[in-house]
């Protein structure tokens, strides 16, 4: 019995097998570089939005037979709402423990005038910035024109880009050193795992992919995938478990 472990199905490159590496046709590479997602951290803003609300909302476009443009309305009111629970948190009009409660207000925010008691500012119009944000998604190409219902709406579908973007982590970008350095304290781990017979499970082959097999410097993570076995052992593996 074998099991992998992957942050993404999508495993090709470099293969390290019993701790020791061989790459993989350098054709794979070159598709993975051809996949590999727009750069996205906390700093990078798309259509002027922040890099979390636009990664939230393809990837809660993704989950749909396309989507309209109230969904991003929808985004964006939401970062708005959490920003103002949290403004009015920090200026003690609100109390912090009642943040999670009045968080989950948001479906019906647009109708109150207070909450907890407290006087809610007016919701602004996103017209534009859902406009503007949709025009930016267009451009880069993470959603692409799907169709016209009979209304005239305009249905959009999320690309491979875009589902890649999705599922992007929004943790520091990291230099090429800093992968190597990364991946070199993997293997070792792998090696202890593998040294410990105590352990009922071993590690058979420790894959990378992504950004790593390209040849940038600037990576904004490290992918890797681990296939592990059981180990042969005396007696019932259930009772050794």
């Amino acid at each position: 019995m074998s099991q992998w472990t992957s942050s993404f199905a999508r495993c090709a490159g470099a293969k390290y097998t019993q701790i020791e590496a061989r790459l993989f046709p350098k054709e794979l590479a070159g598709i993975a570089g051809h996949l590999e997602a727009p750069k996205l951290d906390r700093n990078t803003r798309i259509g002027g939005q922040p890099a979390k609300l636009v990664r939230d909302l393809l990837a809660d476009a993704t989950n749909s037979d396309g989507f309209f443009s109230d969904l991003v309305n929808e985004h964006l009111f939401r970062t708005w709402w959490r920003a103002t629970i949290n403004e009015l948190i920090e200026t003690g009009k609100l109390d912090a423990s009642n943040r999670g409660h009045a968080l989950r207000l948001w479906t019906t925010a647009r109708s109150r005038g207070k909450i907890f008691g407290v006087r809610l500012p007016k919701v602004p119009d996103f017209t534009l910035q859902t406009h503007g944000l949709i025009g930016a998604l267009l451009a880069q190409e993470l959603i692409c024109d799907d169709r016209r219902e009979s209304d005239g709406r305009t249905v959009y579908r999320v690309t491979d880009e875009g589902h890649a973007t999705g599922m992007k982590s929004l943790v520091p970008r990291m230099n090429r050193a800093a992968a190597e350095a990364l991946l070199a304290e993997v293997l070792a781990r792998v090696a202890r795992i593998n040294n410990d017979g105590e352990l009922l499970h071993y590690v058979t082959e420790v894959r990378v992919f992504g950004s790593y097999l390209t040849d940038s410097g600037d990576l904004g993570d490290l992918d890797v995938a681990i296939k592990m076995e059981r180990r042969r052992i005396a007696g019932e593996w259930v009772k050794a478990a």
